[in-house]
């Protein structure tokens, strides 16, 4: 198998692992808890999921945004086995006005995923960039 085709076959790989990562950890049932929508973005979507083990989720609730509503989805995501560390970014009072988390996973094989997920509401500005580059990158 040559270079290129080992590559590839990483990347399936991996993007295999990860959709099973987000199933194992329940990531869409418990935003869905609080009323919010989590979509897989970057490199898991467009399917370049290489080396850096990363998941990429963006959150997307109602306003207001909620930092406690934020708190209680993670509590049910920290709860399950092989969750290491996590790290929390307050930025409702910045120009992303969002809040960040990013989740570091030891899976079944000892490998450390990051995952980070960015929890916005509706209609962030934000939202339309990080949703419109894939399907724009997919039709060159």
């Amino acid at each position: 198998m040559n270079d290129t085709n080992q590559r590839l076959a990483r990347a399936a790989a991996n993007q295999q692992r990860a959709r099973e990562i987000i199933r194992q950890l329940h990531l869409h049932e418990a935003w869905q808890a609080i009323g919010a929508r989590a979509e897989v973005v970057g490199s898991l979507r467009t399917g370049l999921l290489m080396k850096h083990l990363d998941i990429d989720l963006h959150v997307y609730t109602p306003a207001p945004l909620r930092a406690e509503e934020s708190f209680a989805a993670l509590a049910r995501i920290v709860a399950r086995p092989g969750i290491r560390r996590v790290e929390f970014v307050n930025l409702l009072d910045a120009e992303d006005r969002c809040l960040e988390w990013h989740v570091h996973y030891e899976d079944d094989d000892g490998r450390l995923w990051q995952i980070d997920m960015i929890h916005m509401e509706e209609g962030s500005p934000w939202a339309a960039i990080s949703n419109g580059w894939p399907t724009a990158l997919r039709r060159c």
